[in-house]
Order: C-alpha cells, then sequence, then structure tokens
C-alpha cells in the first residue's frame, strides 16, 4: 500500500487530509437539554446523565414546579423528569414525567447506575413529604425516602418505583475514559465540576494515574456553574450534563459533547 502525502496543497483538500491522516479537529459543543420555565416548570436542577447499553443516552433533572427552592422549603413541588437521545445528543426526545409523587412532594436528586451484567439502566433518587427535607426528616418515618426504578430497554419504558438503598447528593462526576487494559494508550480518569470562585467556571480534569492527582485541567464554561454528571458515549466522544445559568441563576440544564482532540491537544 502507498503512503499516504498528508502535506496540503490546496484549500478544499481539508477534509480529504482529515479522512487520510486519521486526524480529528478539535471539537466542544453545548445543547441545552432543559430550559427553565418551560414545560410548567419553574425551574430545572440536579442533572443526571447515563449512557444506556446500544449508546442511547438518558439525561434525568429534578423539575421545580413553583420556584427553585431545595425539597421542603417553603412550597415546592417536584417532579423526576428525564429526556433522551439517540445520536450522541445532538437532539432530544419531548421531556417524559418518571415520577410525580403527588401535590408538594418531590422526587429529586437522582443518580444512575448501568448493571452490565443484564442491561439494566436503575436511576435512584430521593422522595419526600410536603415539607420535609433531609433537614427535616424524622427516623423511622417515610418523611423521606429511597426509591429506585430500573429500564431494560434503553429508558423506553421503566418498573415502578421501589425501596433503595446510602445514596448521595450528585455533587461532582467522574468517568473512566480510556484504559490500557482495554487496549488504549494509557488510562485517563475524567473529573467534571466548578471551579470557582462560588458556582462559576465548569472545568474537566484528567488523571492518568488513577486519580493521583487530576493535573490536566479544560475550561468547559465561563459561566454559573453547579452541579454536573459525565459519560462516555457510544462513539468514544464525552458527554456532560451540567447546571448552566447566567448571573448566579439556574436557567439552563446544558448537554456539552467534547471529543478527545478537545481534551487532549497534540503539540504543534
Amino acid at each position: 500500500m502507498a503512503a499516504v502525502n498528508c502535506k496540503l496543497t490546496q484549500p478544499f483538500a481539508l477534509a480529504m487530509f482529515v479522512a487520510a491522516c486519521g486526524a480529528a479537529e478539535p471539537s466542544l459543543t453545548h445543547t441545552d437539554v432543559f430550559v427553565s420555565g418551560r414545560d410548567g416548570y419553574h425551574t430545572y436542577r440536579i442533572p443526571a446523565l447515563e449512557a444506556a447499553p446500544g449508546g442511547s443516552l438518558i439525561a434525568f433533572a429534578e423539575a421545580r414546579k413553583h420556584n427553585a427552592d431545595d425539597p421542603g422549603f417553603g412550597k415546592q413541588d417536584i417532579d423526576l423528569v428525564f429526556r433522551r437521545s439517540t445520536n450522541n445528543g445532538a437532539s432530544w426526545s419531548p421531556m417524559t414525567v418518571l415520577e410525580d409523587p403527588g401535590e408538594l412532594w418531590s422526587a429529586a436528586n437522582p443518580a444512575t447506575v448501568v448493571d452490565r451484567t443484564n442491561g439494566r439502566l436503575w436511576v435512584f433518587y430521593l422522595r419526600s413529604r410536603p415539607g420535609c427535607s433531609t433537614d427535616t426528616s424524622r427516623p423511622g418515618t417515610d418523611d423521606m425516602q429511597t426509591r429506585a426504578c430500573w429500564s431494560a430497554d434503553h429508558g423506553l419504558s421503566w418498573t415502578e418505583p421501589r425501596p433503595g438503598i446510602t445514596v448521595t447528593p450528585v455533587m461532582c462526576a467522574i468517568e473512566r475514559f480510556t484504559s490500557q487494559a482495554g487496549g488504549d494508550d494509557r488510562g485517563r480518569l475524567l473529573w467534571t465540576g466548578p471551579k470557582g470562585p462560588e458556582r462559576r467556571r465548569l472545568v474537566l480534569r484528567t488523571s492518568e494515574d488513577e486519580g493521583k492527582p487530576f493535573t490536566k485541567e479544560r475550561l468547559i464554561s465561563d459561566d454559573y456553574a453547579a452541579y454536573s454528571d459525565v459519560t462516555l458515549l457510544k462513539d468514544r466522544t464525552v458527554g456532560i450534563l451540567w447546571e448552566r445559568g447566567v448571573d448566579h441563576g439556574y436557567q439552563f440544564i446544558t448537554f456539552t459533547r467534547l471529543n478527545r482532540e478537545w481534551l487532549d491537544p497534540r503539540s504543534p
């Protein structure tokens, strides 16, 4: 097989150059998945993102009906909602309510996991009575419950909620991106969260030594940023679902997609 000459001689040859040389341009795209004030809800918060077996993406969020307050504070009613994407986050299905626990009840703090032994996608979350929060709920009562349900068809249908298990609040996110055991050049762990000061400047940090420490950092957005979640897409790009706002607000839950070339730019 003849060697490929990667020298560019004409501007229009760029696409052929990329294909022939196996290179990819750095890519970072943003798509707002949930927008506060739409579909009958005041605010969307606390995103969770999972890549189901087969590659579908499922984005979860708290849909806060009356105001932006957390569960148990003031007059609050929170439903758990989700949207699906089958094209790596380029477009999303209409919003679906996974659970509406009742007037002034809350379904909150989603966290996801995929059982690789059977392909089930699980979502764990909190269900709280009207006026009850994690601070005021009484031990031994149903003031604050952990619930769980699962889907065996990539998020199209779900089981009825059941009592769950030791779930922690979603604050930041961590995901394995590459693995030497899987044939990659090195192992990479990804972490996302706001760098600050305060809840601002969402960054992605990379560790190439199993988390000791996360030395490489790239800025995703300078906007107001709070909770985030991260997953690996079927085409080996990275998807991030995060809270984005303007001037300390929670106006958007945004999906960001980036590739390895953006994450780790090659030296000139």
